[in-house]
C-alpha cells in the first residue's frame, strides 16, 4: 500500500516525464480549437429554440421539444424492452422447471 506522499510523488514524476507532451499540445493551440467549438455549439444549441430556428447547415441540433419527445420515446422504449426481459426470464425459468420435472437435464 502506497502512502499519501509517495502516490503524490508517483503523480509528479508521471507529468514530469509527460512535460514534453503538454507542452505539445499547448503550443498546438488545441485548447482554443475546443474552445471555438464549444462557443459554436453553445451558440447552436441557444438558437435552437427559437421559434424561426432553420437548421439550413443540418447540425444536428434538436430544439427543447424535440429533445423531450425523443426522451419520452426513450423511456417508452426502455420500459417495453424491461418487459420483454422480464417475461423471458418467466420462461426461460418454467422451462427450466419443466425439464427438471421430466427428468431431461443430467444430475
Amino acid at each position: 500500500m502506497l502512502t499519501n506522499y509517495q502516490v503524490r510523488g508517483a503523480f509528479a514524476n508521471y507529468v514530469d516525464e509527460q512535460k514534453s507532451d503538454f507542452k505539445s499540445i499547448a503550443a498546438s493551440g488545441y485548447g482554443d480549437q475546443s474552445q471555438a467549438s464549444l462557443s459554436e455549439l453553445q451558440t447552436l444549441f441557444a438558437a435552437s429554440n427559437e421559434e424561426d430556428f432553420d437548421d439550413t447547415e443540418y447540425s444536428g441540433v434538436m430544439t427543447s421539444e424535440e429533445i423531450k419527445i425523443k426522451k419520452e420515446d426513450l423511456k417508452a422504449v426502455n420500459a417495453e424492452w424491461k418487459a420483454h426481459l422480464k417475461e423471458i426470464k418467466a420462461l426461460a425459468t418454467n422451462l427450466f422447471i419443466e425439464l427438471q420435472v421430466l427428468g431431461f437435464l443430467p444430475k
